[in-house]
């Protein structure tokens, strides 16, 4: 048997060394993927944070690799740029090992039905291998095929013999996954966050359909259960569920939506002949619902062949023989698998482009009788995040445009996603619920604004799941559930590897435009909303300023020099940026600063060159009396009551002639409160773990309302100084501690408030972070 073209019945000895590929749980086989990308010849490496698949390097590239074999016989039957050859050469690679993974697959299928006794016909497996074919619509796959069998690569047999192809179909798909190198945009959804998606819109979107049509008010499955005494009734309804992935990519969730409503059906008593020895009957489910109640559209044609090639990985665990010994068809797995770009949707209208989606057309199954679009019962999806500045500088403005144009939501430097998600809420049945699972940024960032403006009242449940979900995310994701009908309230929970523990219930009546909602996903939001609640803010005394312009602190750079003697601050301004901000003094001279790429150990500016080229607030702001803040990991506020250090790149000042005001505001600022309460209100301006602080944040703080205590702490401030200018740092450390305690009690917290706030700087402390 030629393993590149299999036509023929033959299985393999079974032998005793195999391994399993990998399971959905702890991922592939860490040896069979090693060994796979070794055959194809190719390597990961990371881009713009994600890890793609590229061609290895010239000097490690082995002539009878596959990746070469393919990108030989691209370039001998077309010409194209070398980018593009070797996309077509891997998604080549990628069709003819997924047909390889279904035939072995069907091998180990048949195998073990042999073993069982079952009575079959001799030419199943050359029928199955042209199904198998049928899925890659690859017209390259034949002549490829040809061309390899005239030289095979002889390694290819023992690597794929060595591993066992049965139980965790998973792990197969997320061999698909990676080599597809989560294509642009698209990041691979992790099985547990998958299943949860699905869970949250299916569930849901049962207890919808069956209420809708039998007017009941069923809010679990379990009453559902209770409620149900006609089966087959049941049967009927569940039949005409809807299920769609509007970026369906290689069809990971639309597997977890079949898993989801197959458990859903157990759970309500409606696969009462199926059991894990009965596959007949579970291959009959599985067909069934892959038949009438999964859909999915996606853009890319190789994704979508994958796709197809998940949902049989699904339907081959259970296949077997018919009654007169054939082996079970696939049924036609691209009908509702459709190509398209499903944004750019016509739903209820005619088409204004050649390029429109049009649903009603596509999906005709999804219409009434009346051929009007009736919506889906349940959307889930995971689409892809491409901001405004990477669709731009990708040629992408016209699209952009374009989805402007009919998307309400799509304002300001709206990320893909934005428009996907009001898709899918256009996509759904007045009774349907959704599951997206995104960034968390749209929460309060403006570009999320006219989308949670507009659709708030359909959002029931953010769940967080932080950013482990993504190999080297460096943003938090969440997932979000809608239901079209409505919710008074938002739920907020969050992901304890396969728990949810909930965080907070709020009624949407008391949220205020612009409706941010990430302080929402906070386990300390009804301890950070009572403090706000009990005290005025920072910005009722002082209001925090951005240092400089962008282009100020750019024009900046070529007059920053390296103090070459005693400073002298009548003729320079001392220069801090972030990384020498430190706490109530700055780390100036004992710190190294890194600007715009140059590094310095003491920078200066002469005052005469930076007054003569800053005629404008860069220059009043600078010798102003000052607070100047800023940080990523931590909030520093550095005082300047001297107006002799210029505040650099991104640093914010609060500034004021009240030399005890300014005291009082860097003792708020760096009591570790001001940092917990920040990241407690706005956590998705988290990134790579730190928060960006803004304006906007400083301004919110609260301050004890008891005045009476500032000029207190500004006298503790004073000789915190004095000591830090002796070098005593310990003492310095040790009355900082005191001012925050004289701050704690001024905002009235309890022991266990203050240990809760504590514990993050001590968390700091032990990752070697100075505070």
């Amino acid at each position: 048997m030629s393993e590149t073209n299999p036509t023929t019945r033959q299985l393999p000895a079974r032998k005793q060394s195999v391994r399993r590929i990998g399971t959905a749980q702890a991922g592939l086989d860490a040896d069979f993927y090693a060994g796979l990308l070794r055959i194809v010849g190719v390597q990961e490496q990371v881009e713009r944070g994600k890890v793609v698949v590229v061609r290895c390097a010239p000097c490690e590239r082995r002539r009878d690799a596959l990746i070469e074999r393919a990108i030989a016989h691209v370039e001998a039957h077309s010409a194209q740029a070398p980018e593009a050859v070797f996309h077509a050469a891997l998604q080549l690679c990628i069709a003819w090992i997924g047909r390889r993974v279904l035939l072995k697959l069907q091998q180990a299928r048949l195998r073990e039905l042999d073993e069982r006794g079952a009575n079959h016909q001799a030419a199943t497996y050359g029928k199955f291998s042209a199904q198998a074919s049928a899925l890659f619509p690859f017209p390259a796959l034949a002549s490829f095929d040809a061309a390899l069998a005239q030289d095979p690569i002889g390694e290819l047999a023992g690597f794929f013999d060595a591993f066992e192809f049965t139980g965790e179909t998973a792990a197969l798909g997320l061999i698909f996954e990676r080599l597809n190198g989560y294509r642009d945009g698209a990041w691979y959804t992790p099985q547990s966050v998958a299943r949860l998606l699905a869970d949250e819109a299916i569930t849901r979107a049962v207890l919808g359909r069956f209420n809708t049509l039998k007017h009941w008010q069923c809010t679990t499955l379990d009453q559902l259960s209770e409620r149900i005494d006609d089966l087959a009734e049941a049967r009927t309804i569940l039949a005409g569920l809807r299920i769609c992935d509007p970026a369906v990519g290689t069809g990971h969730l639309l597997v977890c939506a079949l898993d989801s409503l197959i458990a859903i059906k157990a759970k309500l008593g409606l696969l009462a002949q199926v059991d894990q020895d009965n596959d007949a009957a579970l291959y009959r489910e599985k067909r069934a619902i892959i038949e009438q109640n999964l859909f999915g559209v996606d853009i890319d044609a190789n994704a979508l062949g994958l796709a197809r090639l998940r949902l049989a990985f699904e339907l081959l665990a259970h296949a077997g023989y018919d009654d007169e010994g054939r082996f079970d068809a696939l049924p036609d797995l691209a009908a509702n698998l459709k190509q398209g770009n499903a944004v750019l949707a016509c739903i209820h209208a005619e088409p204004q482009t050649r390029d429109d989606f049009v649903w009603h057309d596509e999906f005709p199954s999804v219409c009434d009788a009346q051929r009007r679009f009736a919506g889906f019962d349940a959307i889930v999806a995971n689409p892809p995040y491409i901001d405004s500045e990477r669709m731009i500088n990708e040629g992408q403005k016209p699209l952009r445009e374009a989805l402007a144009q009919r998307w309400p939501s799509a304002r300001g430097n709206w990320d893909l996603y934005i428009p996907f998600m009001e898709l899918g809420l256009a996509l759904l049945a007045p009774h349907g619920a959704m599951a997206c699972l995104t960034p968390d940024k749209w929460l309060a960032r403006p570009f999320g604004a006219a989308f949670r403006a507009r659709h708030l009242s359909r959002i029931e449940r953010i769940v967080t799941l932080g950013r482990d979900v993504f190999e080297r995310a460096l943003v938090d994701s969440i997932v979000t559930v809608y239901r079209q009908a409505g919710t008074p309230t938002i739920e907020t929970v969050r992901l304890d590897e396969t728990s949810l523990t909930p965080l907070a219930i709020v009624d949407k009546r008391k949220l205020e435009a612009p409706f941010t909602l990430d302080a929402l996903l906070s386990p300390h939001h009804a301890f950070v909303e009572r403090l706000a609640r009990a005290h005025p803010t920072l910005g009722s005394l002082l209001r925090c300023e951005n240092a400089c312009a962008t282009a100020d602190a750019y024009r900046l750079a070529p007059l920053i020099d390296e103090a070459r003697e005693c400073f002298d601050a009548a003729r320079h301004y001392r220069v801090v940026n972030t990384g020498t901000l430190g706490r109530y003094v700055s780390r100036w001279a004992s710190k190294p600063m890194t600007y715009l790429g140059r590094h310095y150990t003491r920078p200066i500016v002469e005052r005469e060159r930076f007054e003569a080229a800053f005629t404008n607030g860069y220059r009043a702001k600078t010798a102003a009396k000052k607070v100047i803040v800023k940080g990523l990991t931590h909030l520093h506020a550095t005082l300047d009551l001297a107006g002799d250090t210029l505040p650099g790149k991104t640093t914010l000042i609060l500034r004021s002639d009240d030399d005890d005001l300014l005291k009082f505001a860097a003792a708020v600022l760096n009591c570790p409160l001001a940092g917990f309460v920040t990241r407690a209100r706005f956590g998705a301006s988290s990134y790579n773990g730190g928060v960006a602080f803004t304006k906007a944040m400083i301004d919110v703080l609260p301050v004890p309302r008891d005045a009476s205590i500032r000029a207190g702490i500004a006298r503790k401030v004073d000789e915190l100084l004095s000591v830090m200018q002796i070098g005593a740092q310990a003492q310095g450390e040790a009355l900082a501690r005191e001012i925050d305690r004289v701050l704690y009690e001024a905002y009235g917290l309890k022991e266990s408030d203050i240990a809760l706030i504590e514990a993050g700087r001590e968390r700091k402390k032990k990752k070697g972070l100075q505070l």
